[in-house]
């Protein structure tokens, strides 16, 4: 993405840019940019980017190499640094993801961790999940509620969160998974099934959208 040097869009001030990596190319990719599309955003530019591999580990190895591009270019071009830097895993079963959140901590960043997948936030637009779930059974329960067989490289999937779902609902009942889960040890986040933090997302993207 090209970023254009710190400057005002009419009467408007161009802010920082954010950046969101993701850990696949597809569902969470194609999600993420269409609601970016939909808010029409004119004075934030928000990159969302599916180049790293599928390791939570190196979600935030490559967020943290942007960002020191970004800064040296910002140097050199006068543009803007990165304001936020947004990284959204999944837990699986992967065995990186702590040292990978807490990495990310380290540096600034702002982990998107979903319990089990990304997909349970488009679960949650539907039916209210709170007991333990695994990939596969969100699968099936999105099956259902769509009339389909979910597809990760499917770019409708916003068309049925709208049609069928209610995305009010879907954050209210993401806060709610987080409540449940908030006596719970910090370093256990990843027993915290279910949960995502994939609504801090886009309560950001409306906030933008709303300011600008």
């Amino acid at each position: 993405m090209s970023y254009i040097k710190k400057r005002k869009t009419g009467k408007k001030e161009v802010r920082e840019p954010i950046l969101i990596v993701c850990e696949d190319s597809k569902s969470s990719v194609f999600y993420l940019r269409d609601r970016i599309r939909v808010e029409r955003l004119t004075t934030t530019q928000v990159e969302v980017s599916g180049e790293s591999n599928s390791a939570p580990i190196s979600v935030v190895d490559y967020a943290i190499q942007r960002k020191k591009e970004q800064r040296r270019k910002a140097k050199r071009e006068g543009i803007y640094e990165f304001k936020e830097i947004y990284c959204v895993m999944d837990v699986d079963n992967h065995e990186t993801l702590s040292n990978a959140k807490r990495k990310a901590l380290d540096n600034n960043l702002i982990p998107i961790v979903s319990n089990e997948c990304f997909e349970l936030w488009y679960l949650i637009h539907f039916i209210e999940q709170n007991a333990y779930i695994e990939r596969n059974d969100i699968y099936k329960k999105l099956n259902k509620i769509i009339e389909k067989e979910y597809n990760k490289s499917d770019k409708k999937i916003s068309e049925d969160l709208n049609e069928k779902g209610s995305e009010k609902e879907a954050i209210n009942r993401a806060k709610k998974l987080e409540r449940q889960s908030e006596d719970s040890n910090p370093e256990l986040f990843i027993k915290k099934n279910p949960s995502t933090d994939v609504y801090i997302l886009v309560e950001k993207i409306i906030e933008l959208s709303k300011n600008q």
